[in-house]
């Protein structure tokens, strides 16, 4: 579990640093698979925090989809 929100961070930072490389169509297609992996990531916390009343883990998590909206904002406004 930890591994995966290691991962969302690293992808996100990776995706966020090659932001000016990459294209229209590239760009929406690497939100959309961060975003699809975001929502599976979420719904496996939620699923894993609820047997194991482990509440805390969710944090990271959040933190991670606030950035990824920071991200997909600064994306779409600055095309």
């Amino acid at each position: 579990m930890l591994y995966m929100i290691l991962a969302d961070y690293v992808l996100i930072f990776m995706c966020f640093n090659g932001l000016s490389g990459v294209n229209l169509s590239g760009g929406i297609l690497m939100t959309a698979f961060l975003i699809l992996y975001n929502v599976l990531l979420v719904k496996i916390v939620l699923r894993f925090t609820r047997r194991n009343n482990d509440s805390y883990i969710i944090y990271p998590v959040i933190g991670c989809c606030f950035l990824l909206a920071v991200f997909i904002f600064r994306f779409f406004l600055l095309v």
